[in-house]
């Protein structure tokens, strides 16, 4: 008598890895190097986020700069800065007078707002 056995396999379990470990490079890639040098996890959970673009807004200064930012949680929010359209750095903040000074002082008009620092 011939006995069959199955060999149980991980499939599922590889495929999600996989999808997590592109999903993070991908993450990775999109944000500058000067912001991960400087701000390591945070640069990327702030590009994370400011991609989603939740509570928060754009604003674009006369000078071409461009202010992204979403709310995270709590006290903290994202801050995603460009210039002519690219990124430049991204961090994470939790001084909101900060956001709002920076971008009255640079005379940035909101693109949209969601809700204003």
């Amino acid at each position: 008598m011939t006995t069959m056995t199955r060999t149980r396999t991980s499939t599922p379990w590889m495929v999600l890895i996989v999808a997590v470990a592109l999903s993070l490079m991908s993450a990775a890639q999109s944000v500058p190097q000067h912001a991960l040098d400087r701000h390591g996890q945070d640069a990327i959970r702030a590009h994370e986020a400011v991609a989603g673009l939740g509570h928060g807004g754009q604003w674009r200064c006369p000078d071409g700069k461009e202010y992204r930012i979403a709310h995270i949680d709590g006290a903290e929010w994202a801050v995603e800065i460009l210039y002519d359209g690219v990124v430049a750095t991204a961090f994470v903040t939790r001084d909101r007078g900060y956001l709002q000074r920076v971008v009255e002082e640079d005379g940035c008009k909101p693109l949209w707002q969601g809700g204003h620092p």
